[in-house]
């Protein structure tokens, strides 16, 4: 990801958006912060994308990390609750193919709907 696309959280402070980016770009492991540690600690098996999600959402002060899967054989996709559904985000999407993107989930859930795909 780059630093132009991670300035599309325009909510978020400078050094959060250096935080997050170092995180996805893995310069940052997500295993330093706390609530990530606290997981792991209970013995929760967590893929390496989801500990980023984590860290994340303690980074940008979110709301969690909620899942939305899509109908058929299209997959999930991983997003922050910003507390807005037009909200710029950051989205781990596995829909398509492994990656990290920034849009707001409204757009996201609304095209795929569009295209006749059932989301929840």
């Amino acid at each position: 990801m780059t630093k132009t696309l991670i300035e599309r959280l325009t909510w978020a402070t400078a050094e959060q958006q250096k935080k997050g980016l170092a995180l996805i770009n893995g310069r940052v492991s997500p295993d330093i912060y706390t609530s990530v540690k606290r997981l792991l600690k209970q013995s929760y098996l967590l893929r390496y994308d989801e500990r980023v999600m984590i860290a994340l959402n303690e980074v940008l002060e979110c709301h969690g990390v909620e899942t939305v899967l899509v109908g058929g054989d299209r997959g999930y996709f991983d997003y922050l609750n910003t507390g807005g559904m037009y909200t710029a985000t950051v989205v781990y999407r596995n829909d398509l193919r492994k990656r990290w993107d920034i849009t707001d989930i409204g757009t996201l859930i609304e095209m795929y709907e569009r295209r006749g795909y059932k989301t929840s």
